[in-house]
């Protein structure tokens, strides 16, 4: 494995775990979603540089766009494990009560 696909996976590993922390443990809603507008805006401008760039440069740009994807795609898993965990939370909480 070369050190281009280590970066990427620990990049988004990173993310993962950042989006996670902040499902669980921030109480405003608005706060939650700041990793997710964070990788959606740093995708958007990776992608507005390479269209801007003509040559060889803007293949630079492609592989942050792509590592936006990728860390959008953690996001995502984060926010699916928060929806499982939330889900299975309420319905203990709710056999507990009847």
């Amino acid at each position: 494995m070369d050190s281009d696909n280590m970066i990427i996976i620990i990049a988004a590993i990173v993310v993962f775990l950042l989006q996670l922390l902040f499902c669980f443990k921030v109480r405003p809603v608005i706060l939650k979603f700041f990793p997710v507008v964070l990788c959606i805006g740093a995708t958007v401008a990776f992608y507005a540089s390479a269209k801007a760039i003509e040559g060889l440069e803007a293949l630079g740009y492609v592989v942050l766009m792509i590592l936006g994807f990728i860390s959008l795609g953690a996001c995502l898993l984060a926010w699916i494990i928060y929806g499982i965990a939330t889900a299975r939370r309420k319905s203990k909480a709710k056999k507990l009560n009847t």
